[in-house]
C-alpha cells in the first residue's frame, strides 16, 4: 500500500441545475449571483455520493487514516451541497470512530471558479491555519471549473497557469488525487475519479 507524503483531493461538483436567468437581471452581479445559488440536481446528489465513496477507497489506498480531514469548498451553493454528500460519506464510511470526530467542513472564497491557480496553494495552507489547523491534513477541496482542472495542470506539470486545455479532464463530481511536492509541476497525479 502505498501512502503519500502530502495528499490533495480536488473534486468538481456535482451536476447543478441551470441558472435561473430572469429579464429583470441587469447587472453581471445579478447573473453572477443567480449562478452561485445553483443547486444539485438529483443525479448531482448521486453523483456527490459516489464521489464519497471514491475518495473513501483513495483514502484507505493512500493516505494515512489517522489524520484528520478537512472538506474546504467554494461558498457556490452547489459546492457547498457536495461538500455536504462528501461529509457524510466520509463520516459514514470510515470505521474508525477516532477518524469520524475528525472530518471537517469548511467554507472558503478562495475556491471560486474565477481564482488565480497559483494562488491556490497559499489560500490552502491559509485557510487550514485560519481555521487552527496547524498539524498535517488531508485536505479535500470542492471548487469549480476551469479552477479545478487549471490547478491539477498547476501542480503536475507546472504549466503557466491558464485554464485551458487540460491535461485532465474534469466532468462534474470528478475527484483527482494529486501528491503534492514543494515545487509546482512537480507533484504526481496519483489517481483520477468519476462519478458516472
Amino acid at each position: 500500500m502505498s501512502r503519500l507524503l502530502t495528499p490533495l483531493f480536488i473534486c468538481r461538483h456535482g451536476e447543478a441545475l441551470p441558472a435561473r436567468l430572469t429579464s429583470d437581471m441587469r447587472s453581471a452581479a445579478d447573473i453572477s449571483n443567480a449562478d452561485r445559488n445553483r443547486e444539485l440536481t438529483n443525479r448531482g446528489r448521486e453523483q456527490s455520493v459516489l464521489m464519497a465513496h471514491s475518495c473513501v477507497s483513495l483514502i484507505t489506498k493512500h493516505c494515512d487514516q489517522s489524520l484528520p480531514i478537512v472538506i474546504v469548498h467554494s461558498p457556490y451553493v452547489r459546492a457547498r451541497q457536495t461538500a455536504e454528500y462528501l461529509w457524510g460519506g466520509l463520516r459514514a464510511s470510515l470505521a474508525s470512530a477516532q477518524n469520524k470526530e475528525r472530518i471537517d467542513i469548511v467554507e472558503s472564497e478562495h475556491f471560486c471558479p474565477e481564482q488565480e491557480v497559483d494562488a491556490a496553494m497559499p489560500s490552502l495552507d491559509r485557510v487550514l491555519r485560519d481555521f487552527g489547523y496547524q498539524e498535517r491534513v488531508i485536505p479535500l477541496v470542492v471548487s469549480h471549473l476551469p479552477f479545478v482542472a487549471g490547478w491539477v495542470d498547476r501542480l503536475t506539470e507546472g504549466c503557466d497557469g491558464s485554464y485551458l486545455p487540460s491535461s485532465v479532464e474534469f466532468p462534474c463530481a470528478t475527484v483527482a488525487l494529486v501528491s503534492v511536492s514543494q515545487q509546482p509541476g512537480d507533484s504526481n497525479l496519483v489517481a483520477v475519479k468519476f462519478a458516472i
